[in-house]
């Protein structure tokens, strides 16, 4: 079994054929390189893909057929599906940092009210208060307003490449 030319015909990740085939990413590298075996399970179904590979027509696929709009239409909505998927995931981004920004905002008002009012009267409490206030005010900087701006601009570039695209897809229809 030489899955390792198999994959190179076809550009076919490592992880990919793992995943068809049922195992580790790792179990196939290490049988690559002839330090492992898999079941036979593994081994059946990579027969059948490189049987199905071995099929196809020998002719160069890019010469001998037209790039048609069919291919440009699956291409584009893997492209929105992966676009869809990034917008959810700055959104859930987006409300952690939220989050985050109220609880260092809360922080530092805590902070700045305690020192007003001299709460703490012994020096190690009062290092401790600033030192607190120093690392919250940090976190603030490091992933405050000017990071969620940024990320907000970004979800905003996302979503209206997205919607471009899928106006494109419609042109198709």
């Amino acid at each position: 079994m030489n899955s390792k030319s198999f994959r190179e015909k076809i550009g076919l990740p490592q992880r990919f054929l793992a995943r068809w085939l049922g195992i580790s990413r790792e179990l196939l590298a290490q049988n690559e390189i002839g330090n492992r075996d898999i079941s036979y399970e593994s081994r059946r179904t990579f027969y059948q893909l490189e049987e199905i590979l071995e099929k196809l027509p020998k002719e160069d696929p890019i010469l001998s057929k037209p790039y048609t709009d069919e291919k440009l239409v699956r291409k584009l909505n893997f492209k929105i599906e992966i676009l869809r998927s990034q917008i959810q995931g700055d959104e859930y981004k987006i409300r952690v940092m939220k989050s985050e920004m109220a609880k260092q905002m809360k922080a530092l008002l805590f902070c700045q009210t305690l020192i007003q009012k001299s709460f703490f009267t012994d020096i190690l409490s009062i290092k401790l208060l600033e030192l607190f206030q120093h690392k919250t005010q940090f976190n603030w900087e490091k992933a405050g307003p000017r990071e969620l701006k940024k990320l907000e601009f970004y979800q905003k570039q996302k979503k209206e490449e997205c919607a471009f695209l899928e106006d494109w897809v419609k042109g198709f229809e």
